[in-house]
């Protein structure tokens, strides 16, 4: 599984393309790059980081909690 933008996409930050391409709330899942959990106070990239388009990020995993 992956999230890749694409160049029509209009969401910019990775927080909005989680909730829109995946349609999950990064509350009630935690997804898994590259072995490290993405949590709000942990993560491989910031949750508003600006990505570029045709950026890819790799998703290992997925485990819903709560």
């Amino acid at each position: 599984m992956c999230i890749k933008f694409k160049p029509q996409t209009r969401f910019r930050k990775l927080r909005d393309v989680i909730s829109a391409r995946l349609s999950w709330d990064h509350h009630d899942f935690i997804l898994y790059f590259v072995g490290r959990p993405l949590l709000l106070d942990d993560t491989p990239w910031s949750l508003d980081d600006d990505m570029a388009d045709g950026d890819t990020i790799d998703v290992i995993r997925v485990q819903r909690f709560g």
